[in-house]
């Protein structure tokens, strides 16, 4: 199966949410011979939960947080903000997390507000607490954010094996690396 795990459905996140965006994209998916594409958009977004809210009532609901829409599945996601400190420099990231929309509803009644990034650990744990199955993936792993010097990925592997995939964006990669 063939899957974009990290695709947004707003442009910006300070912009409305357009849904025919959404069907745009799963047209574009079944064009380009994807099966599905994960809406992973920025928790912190102004219009994040009308994204959850037009998933759970438009497309065709195969099972909590999978969704079919003009022949393309659609997976419910969020992209988090993470930060950490190594040897006392913060390090900030994303995470993206894919999880039933119950979940994503209770994650971001508890981090809305939190556009500074949770610690890895605090949102595994988190996720854990919800009991329901879900994957987080370290997104832009070789990006360095603004304000910061190091990318996400020199948490080291203390860190990294928090996370069940790691995302490695070629836009992001520098060959002084």
């Amino acid at each position: 199966m063939k899957i974009d795990f990290h695709t947004h459905a707003i442009i910006s996140k300070k912009f409305p949410f357009n849904p025919e965006q959404v069907v745009l994209y799963a047209n574009y998916a079944r064009e380009f011979d994807l099966d599905a594409i994960s809406l992973t958009e920025h928790l912190h977004a102004r219009d994040y939960l009308k994204v959850l809210d037009f998933l759970e009532r438009k497309p065709q609901k195969i099972s909590d947080g999978i969704y079919r829409l003009n022949g393309a599945f659609l997976i419910s996601g969020a992209e988090v903000s993470v930060r950490e400190m190594v040897d006392g420099i913060p390090v900030h990231g994303d995470a993206v997390i894919i999880a039933q929309v119950e979940s994503l509803r209770a994650l971001h009644d508890a981090f809305q507000e939190t556009d500074e990034g949770l610690t890895i650990r605090c949102l595994k744990e988190f996720m854990d607490g919800v009991g329901k199955p879900y994957i987080l993936i370290a997104a832009h792993l070789l990006r360095v954010k603004e304000g910061c010097k190091e990318p996400l990925a020199v948490v080291g592997p203390d860190r990294l094996h928090l996370f069940d995939a790691l995302e490695i964006n070629g836009k992001d990669y520098k060959s002084e690396r």
